[in-house]
């Protein structure tokens, strides 16, 4: 029976070889599953990083956003204050044009007054002299 025996040691070898594949090989599926959690669980902390980057950059073009309108705001109000200064410009300059053709037709009607008083002097010098003869 040392055949049976020699089979049966052979069949032992073979299956602890046989328990030790497997045994490796479980070894190496979790080594395997190890690093994927691993790599699923960096993938997940790198993907809420990004969506964090892309909450913050949203935020600041938001803000950015604002403060152009803020700036467009106050550049409406400038140019509001500028054409109410240049109305204002304009006003004075019609009202000190009208009042330069004011002077104007002051001194024209003074100096169309100076004529006919001194036509009316003549007028009466000549009448007196028209009585005397």
């Amino acid at each position: 029976d040392a055949e049976t025996e020699e089979h049966t040691a052979e069949d032992l070898v073979a299956k602890e070889t046989s328990n030790e594949k497997a045994v490796t090989e479980t070894a190496v599926k979790k080594d395997a599953e190890t690093e994927e959690t691993v790599a699923d669980e960096d993938a997940t902390e790198y993907a809420a990083k990004n969506e964090d980057a892309d909450k913050e950059i949203i935020a600041e073009n938001v803000e950015e956003k604002v403060i152009a309108k803020e700036a467009s705001a106050i550049a409406a109000k400038n140019e509001e204050v500028g054409s109410k200064v240049t109305t204002d410009q304009n006003d004075g300059a019609e009202t000190a044009e009208g009042k330069a053709e004011d002077d104007e037709t002051a001194e024209e009607t003074a100096a169309k007054d100076q004529t006919d008083s001194k036509s009316a002097k003549r007028r009466r010098k000549k009448k007196k002299k028209g009585k005397k003869n």
